[in-house]
């Protein structure tokens, strides 16, 4: 059978953005980079499909190598439905580098997701990502 040049619509690719995408009975996320700005980022934004999402955030601060650069401390902050269920707080100083924390998690059915970073400086040095993991049941 001869190989197709194209890529199939039902093909997924590794993007960044803010919503989870689905292959399967799997689901991922990259919110992409964010540089630190005194302020809030909204990192993903979107509402579940049908199915239970049991899963894994991974928030990342990191600190580009520039002399002088000190980095600090960011928060992200997870929202169900409007309701904040997790605040997580990375330090991003140098001597505390790489800095990830890991946050397992249970989505339900047609769920409003929103995840959003809070940095406390203003440095295109301190870079900020979520990441996220998982796997869908009960999907129709």
């Amino acid at each position: 059978m001869p190989h197709s040049d194209t890529t199939p619509v039902s093909a997924s690719i590794a993007t960044t953005g803010q919503s989870f995408r689905y292959i399967g009975n799997y689901v991922y996320g990259f919110s992409g980079t964010f540089e630190a700005s005194n302020a809030s980022a909204d990192m993903f934004s979107f509402t579940t499909g049908s199915g239970i999402i049991v899963g894994e955030f991974t928030f990342n601060g990191q600190v580009r190598y520039v002399s002088g650069s000190a980095g600090g401390h960011s928060v992200f902050e997870l929202q169900l439905n409007d309701l904040t269920v997790g605040v997580y707080k990375t330090e991003t100083a140098a001597s505390d580098m790489p800095s990830q924390l890991f946050q397992r998690v249970v989505i339900p059915p047609q769920t409003k997701v929103l995840v959003k970073c809070i940095s406390g400086e203003d440095t295109s040095t301190e870079l900020l990502t979520c990441l996220f993991h998982g796997r869908v049941y009960g999907a129709e």
